[in-house]
């Protein structure tokens, strides 16, 4: 028996929320936790040529620091997130799940 433990993620509109899900978006932040934002300015935490976290993208970086947070904060853990975005940051997360072994390992398309 196969059990995916991946925290499924969805793309909607902010009124799409479920409870228990958190928001990830490249608009303006959301306001509710847990929630994350990403662009294409956001600085990685590690210098460029770091081989962990080269050549990992704003939208792989927000989703980390999601899964950060769920880990970290204490009280229920988010299930699963909603990406409230643009055309581009759909792309951009898509190509975070297809790419970035760290994204992919934790996350799955719903």
């Amino acid at each position: 028996m196969f059990i995916d433990a991946r925290l499924p993620l969805r793309f909607g509109k902010p009124q799409d929320r479920t409870p228990g899900e958190a928001v990830l978006t490249d608009g303006p932040n959301p306001g509710h936790p847990p929630s994350a934002r990403f662009d294409g300015t956001t600085p990685a935490a590690h210098p460029t040529d770091c081989t962990c976290c080269n050549p990992r993208t704003a939208a792989a970086l927000s989703l980390a620091s999601l899964f950060h947070d769920r880990a970290r904060t204490p009280g229920p853990a988010f299930k699963s997130v909603l990406a409230v975005v643009t055309p581009e940051g759909e792309t951009a997360i898509r190509e975070a799940l297809t790419t970035d072994p760290v994204v992919s390992a934790r996350y799955r398309l719903a």
